[in-house]
């Protein structure tokens, strides 16, 4: 689904600054091939062999300070670390291993971390390729991965780094300003939704009632789609999932707000390995699928407003903004047509 695009938010490095990383996490210099992965929108990354290690890495590295970046989008590479630590510790989700990162700026001027390199490729690569019932194999394996991670309970709602937020006891009072930090952005860089920053604000508060029923902060991937699910091929026609990347958006709360629930209830396969890993039976109510689209206007407000911040342009970005733009205004009208 998503396509690869320039965004001002990727500021290449040197190859002084590689070696100079690579020297101070491994004790060498010697570099094989260096090749930048060009997939993703925010961090900088890069795919390195290290010859005298014998192994490949990647290295991803953080945006300069002074590129402007959305509020939630602030020291998330420290998330990221962090969560690849928790789920190696407390579930059987399949993570790459942290091998070095460094978020004190004495080497370069930015944060990063480097981590071990998987050997499958993204899912979504291949997914138009796969049978229906291969891709069904593999999403209900992620819905079993997902609800492992979901039993991960947090002494906080929001990102990691709310921890100290006055909010973040409540889901309902978190996800408001999680809601207002995203509108502050947009008006901030002149976005242009198709509602106004205050209905959307009037909108969402009327409907936050819906979460109260969020009694505990359970640990969610946010960001679980195809693309950041590694799969590597077993034997012919057989497809495991290898591994799950990019963590650095988690945040504790509800598990409905996971990206394959936007698919509820049709999501069939998902919801089945979800289901098994609970041992629960998932009814899609009412009350359910209003807290969707709650969820689903706050993921497409950040697609719409980071577009700006991150420059993009093009006719592969345009596709994306439109149909971002799309479904924030049906998920608006959605709620809208509920509204009480």
């Amino acid at each position: 689904m998503w396509l690869s695009m320039k965004s001002k938010s990727k500021k290449p490095l040197t190859l002084t600054e590689i070696q100079q990383i690579i020297e101070s996490s491994f004790s060498t210099t010697n570099l094989g091939s260096i090749i930048e992965l060009t997939d993703g929108r925010f961090n900088t990354a890069y795919s390195i062999e290290l010859p005298d290690l014998g192994q490949e890495v990647v290295m991803k590295v953080a945006p300069l300070s002074e590129i402007k970046i959305l509020t939630y989008e602030k020291n998330i590479m420290k998330t990221e670390v962090q969560v690849y630590k928790i789920l190696k510790e407390k579930t059987e989700v399949p993570v790459p291993e942290i091998l070095s990162y460094n978020f004190k700026h004495d080497i370069i001027n930015r944060d990063y971390l480097i981590m071990e390199k998987l050997k499958g490729i993204p899912w979504d690569k291949i997914e138009s390729n796969l049978s229906h019932e291969q891709n069904d194999q593999l999403k209900y394996k992620t819905g079993i991965y997902a609800a492992q991670i979901n039993s991960v309970i947090g002494n906080h709602f929001g990102y990691f780094t709310d921890k100290k937020k006055s909010y973040n006891k409540s889901w309902k009072n978190t996800f408001v300003n999680m809601i207002k930090n995203v509108l502050d952005d947009g008006i901030e860089l002149n976005a242009e939704i198709p509602r106004s920053s205050k209905h959307i604000m009037r909108l969402v508060e009327n409907k936050a009632k819906l979460l109260d029923d969020v009694k505990v902060p359970q640990l969610v991937h946010w960001d679980l789609w195809e693309g950041n699910i590694f799969i590597i091929e077993q034997e012919q026609g057989y497809y495991s999932i290898e591994g799950i990347i990019d963590c650095e958006r988690a945040l504790w709360g509800d598990p409905l707000i996971e990206y394959e629930f936007m698919h509820a209830p049709s999501n069939q396969a998902f919801l089945k390995g979800f289901e098994t890993e609970t041992n629960e039976k998932f009814e899609f109510t009412d009350n359910l699928e209003q807290r969707r689209h709650l969820y689903n206007v706050y993921l497409f407000l950040i697609m719409v407003i980071e577009a700006i911040s991150r420059g993009y342009y093009g006719s592969k970005a345009m596709k994306i903004i439109q149909w971002a733009r799309f479904e924030l205004q049906n998920n608006i009208s959605q709620l809208e047509k509920k509204y009480n």
